[in-house]
């Protein structure tokens, strides 16, 4: 383990990064530096220097929640992507200093990154929205007639593009499948995770796959190994290949609205695919670190943000896990079998791995995630790649598009349903777990990182 460790300095750098922003909240959280320091070697100025930027680039603490109305009356940048919810919209946006939570017309069309005037009284949250308004270091919640609502600058033109592009999306797979299953593609493809239906919600949450409608590391490599998968059947060479990847990565960013965790995901991934082209022996953990630590010095407040989190865990998970298998040669059914069973072994990793997560966040554990997320795998992967590719070419043939939705996305979906309503409702599905310290979360994944043991990956 410590030649694991010493061998990946931006490993123990993100790490350290890591520490120095999380250090803001609670000053006893930079002792876990002390943990790295055997590892760092010669390279212990790295951990420093990694630990004084996030020092210095650390979020200011949460603000106290508004207990009192508050009159709002400037001009606020829109922190968020817009999310559906029914008829209004809602997002982030940041005005006089203060982060609130905005509602407003669904008619409204506000771009993240836009720059508006607001109008009317911020609130104090409802009971139930505390917690996840102090995780988005939002102050309280303010309700805007759009009337209310005047663009003063917009979004840089590739965001404003992007946002359309999004809109596209939600609409054809609305139109496509019904607001039901268009809901839980749209959760899966983009993040608008709002309008799902809130018993498949509880049904994710109960088989351990919630982590399938939060758009992330996770699906950027569900659909970077889709794609590598049908480029290898057309005999492309190395550069051809990162190209064509580069080109469909940039296409998901654009349908996700350039969400922040897509875009860091995605230049990871092509990182990965990078060692490829250049025939080095390529390192998931540090293609990892590099894209968390260039995204946390942009995006410093999303060490606190499960979201975030829970990505970063599952696709360590699926780098720690992953093993080039040579198939050449073997006969069909046994390339089969050992996809499955590659298929099988990473999904256990990223259950097992963003389980004390998901323990701690939401106070339960799934004792099925390992069999349910087997089972899901292939119709998420599915369901991405047809209805992202679907989506390409609706506006050609939008007919066909629907058609060929009808018979490839909405079956991967129907199972999907299938297996989290059945196995979700087993009495042993989740195991309540009492609330505890996150200082517990250490020794847990130091555990869990023990039993790693690594596998180079040739060029």
């Amino acid at each position: 383990m410590r030649r694991e460790l010493s061998n990946r300095p931006l490993l123990l750098a993100a790490a350290a990064l890591a520490i120095g922003l999380a250090s803001v909240d609670d000053p006893r959280r930079a002792l876990l530096l002390l943990l790295l320091i055997p590892f760092s070697g010669l390279r212990a100025w790295w951990l420093g220097a990694a630990f004084l930027t996030g020092l210095a680039r650390a979020p200011t603490p949460p603000p106290p929640l508004l207990t009192q109305p508050m009159a709002i009356d400037g001009v606020a940048r829109v922190e968020s992507v817009p999310e559906p919810l029914g008829q209004q919209i809602r997002f982030l946006a940041s005005v006089g200093g203060q982060r609130v939570v905005v509602y407003t017309a669904r008619s409204a069309s506000p771009v993240w990154l836009d720059h508006v005037r607001l109008k009317g009284l911020a609130r104090p949250p409802r009971e139930g929205l505390d917690d996840w308004l102090r995780a988005e270091r939002a102050v309280g919640t303010l309700r805007v007639d759009p009337r209310e609502m005047a663009l003063v600058t917009p979004a840089p033109r590739i965001v404003e593009w992007a946002s359309s592009v999004r809109k596209r999306f939600l609409g054809f797979s609305e139109s496509a499948l019904g607001p039901g299953l268009g809901a839980l593609l749209n959760g899966i493809c983009v993040n608008s995770v709002r309008e799902i239906d809130k018993d498949v919600t509880e049904g994710l949450r109960r088989t351990g796959t919630i982590h399938i409608v939060s758009a992330s590391g996770f699906h950027v490599f569900i659909l970077g190994a889709s794609v590598i998968f049908l480029l290898r059947r057309l005999r492309l060479s190395r550069t051809a290949e990162a190209f064509a990847l580069l080109g469909c990565l940039t296409f998901f960013a654009l349908v996700a609205g350039l969400e922040s965790p897509i875009v860091r995901a995605s230049a990871m991934a092509l990182i990965l695919r990078l060692a490829f082209v250049v025939r080095r022996e390529f390192d998931g953990l540090t293609a990892l670190a590099a894209s968390v630590i260039g995204y946390l010095i942009v995006f410093p407040e999303e060490i606190f943000q499960i979201g975030f989190q829970l990505s970063v865990v599952a696709v360590a998970g699926l780098a720690m896990a992953y093993r080039r298998v040579e198939v050449e040669g073997i006969p069909a059914f046994g390339v089969l079998r050992i996809r499955a069973a590659e298929a099988a072994r990473m999904s256990l990793a990223v259950s097992v791995g963003t389980a004390p997560l998901l323990a701690y966040h939401f106070g339960r554990i799934s004792l099925v995630s390992p069999v349910a997320n087997p089972l899901v795998g292939f119709a998420v992967s599915l369901a991405m790649t047809a209805g992202l590719g679907l989506f390409a070419v609706s506006g050609l043939l939008p007919s066909l598009a629907g058609w060929l939705m009808g018979i490839s996305v909405r079956p991967a979906l129907g199972w999907l349903l299938l297996v989290v309503d059945r196995v979700g409702a087993l009495n042993f599905a989740q195991l309540e777990v009492p609330a505890f310290d996150a200082w517990i979360l250490v020794p847990i994944y130091a555990a869990l990182a023990m039993l790693w043991r690594w596998r180079p990956v040739p060029a």
